[in-house]
């Protein structure tokens, strides 16, 4: 049992080790892919507010984070939709989240209800997965869509724009 439980401990600090390497990774790349896609347009603002989450049941006691909220001013009133990163472990190969939260949008907002990866976005978040090099995907159906600023650009633009 004690080999047995070592080896456990051992792969719970490898895992802790990637984690801690590569979730800032994932958090800068997607804060950098959220300010590309958003540029200079003068009805969105994007705020970056750094946090850190502390952990007592792995081998680091705290994770350095950004919520990143857009605010659109497109009809008037504010709407947000805030970005927050998080731990979370659905399967052996995803480590993280990045939760999305809308705030000042009416229920029925993604314009294109074709596009059932912006509800997957909505409902799921942005995973951060890997085993040797994280990445930032979508959920789609039994399937993970790559996210990037395309997809981004998509998603807001069904959340913001009213047709």
């Amino acid at each position: 049992m004690a080999n047995q439980s070592t080896s456990v401990q051992q792969r719970r600090d490898q895992r802790d080790a990637f984690i801690v390497a590569q979730f800032p990774l994932l958090d800068a790349s997607f804060v950098a892919t959220v300010d590309a896609t958003v540029g200079l347009d003068s009805h969105l603002t994007v705020t970056h507010i750094p946090a850190t989450d502390h952990f007592t049941n792995h081998s680091f006691a705290t994770l350095n984070k950004t919520i990143t909220v857009v605010l659109s001013t497109l009809y008037g009133s504010p709407e947000k939709v805030t970005f927050t990163p998080a731990l979370e472990s659905r399967d052996s190969s995803q480590f993280g989240v990045i939760a999305v939260a809308t705030d000042g949008l009416p229920g029925n907002t993604v314009a294109d209800p074709g596009a059932p990866i912006f509800t997957a976005l909505l409902q799921q978040g942005i995973f951060m997965r890997g085993t040797t090099v994280g990445s930032l995907v979508v959920p789609s159906g039994s399937n993970f869509t790559a996210f990037n600023g395309g997809l981004l650009e998509n998603f807001l633009g069904a959340l913001f724009i009213r047709r």
